[in-house]
């Protein structure tokens, strides 16, 4: 992690100045860390899971460690917090603060755009604004206890805000809510190596048709489309660092070959691994 921010046990907080410091803009990217952004004013363009959102004032993004992100553009005009997460956080918070129910609610709202009430809204950036601004709260003196509350009751007002804007309304729904995220949680972990649905069907104890019933009916895409995304993602993020040549990249994310890849990525972007590239440096420069 780069330096700016206020610091919680390296758990922080970035203004909009700092926030370059763990956002890049204008290249894929795995965030290091979970994170909710705020945006007072201004506008902010970013793609993940292959759509392209706007985030515009009174608006919060959920920013998970599991998901690509390609931030287009930070509006020099904008008002932006950033609070990051430890991905260890919970396992030190102090006992009264239940630590699974933190991760769990994570993990189900992994990337989550929502727009927020005026009222509310307020009552996050100032507590927010509190935390990064207030010497007091800067006081390394202070009991860690006490800081390690303050964030988690800050964790649990974003994520009730989030829970309630995405509430269920029945039991059905919410199996199958579950469902679908954990199929998305597998994918985002064996993507490179499994592409059929049969093998994630089998590790949640399902059918591959139950399966691809319910990832629609609940996302909107199909269960196929989720591991094209994460292919896709891995491949543009990994032509970007140019760390690795294309015939590297296909065997990483497990082509049979470079042909395959290049077919592969010109069906689903209509770009070629190396007009891919070209274009990303055409980009930057």
């Amino acid at each position: 992690m780069k330096k700016g921010g206020s610091q919680f046990d390296n758990t922080k907080i970035y203004s909009t100045k700092e926030i370059t410091n763990v956002i890049k803009v204008g290249t894929p990217f795995y965030p290091k860390s979970t994170g909710f952004l705020l945006v007072r004013e201004g506008e902010i363009k970013v793609t993940y899971d292959f759509e392209d959102h706007i985030i515009t004032p009174n608006e919060g993004i959920l920013i998970s460690r599991n998901v690509i992100y390609e931030f287009h553009e930070i509006e020099e005009s904008a008002d932006l917090l950033l609070l990051v997460i430890d991905n260890d956080f919970q396992l030190r918070a102090p006992l009264q603060i239940n630590r699974i129910d933190i991760a769990q609610k994570i993990r189900m709202y992994r990337c989550v755009h929502v727009l927020l009430t005026t009222k509310k809204f307020n009552h996050y950036w100032q507590l927010l604004s509190l935390l990064k601004e207030d010497d007091l709260l800067r006081n390394p003196v202070l009991d860690i206890n006490f800081r390690h509350n303050i964030i988690s009751a800050i964790l649990y007002l974003l994520l009730d805000g989030i829970e309630k804007l995405a509430s269920l309304q029945s039991t059905d729904e919410s199996k199958s809510k579950r469902l679908a995220l954990d199929y998305i949680k597998l994918v985002s972990t064996h993507f490179r190596e499994h592409r059929h649905l049969s093998f994630y069907a089998d590790k949640l104890s399902i059918t591959s048709k139950h399966l691809s019933e319910t990832v629609k009916k609940v996302t909107g895409k199909t269960a196929k489309e989720f591991i094209n995304i994460s292919l896709i993602d891995e491949a543009r993020l990994l032509l970007s660092e140019r760390k690795h040549s294309i015939a590297e990249i296909a065997y990483m994310l497990n082509f049979s070959d470079q042909f395959s890849f290049s077919k592969f990525l010109k069906r689903h972007t209509n770009m070629s691994p190396t007009q891919f590239m070209e274009y990303q440096n055409n980009k930057n420069t």
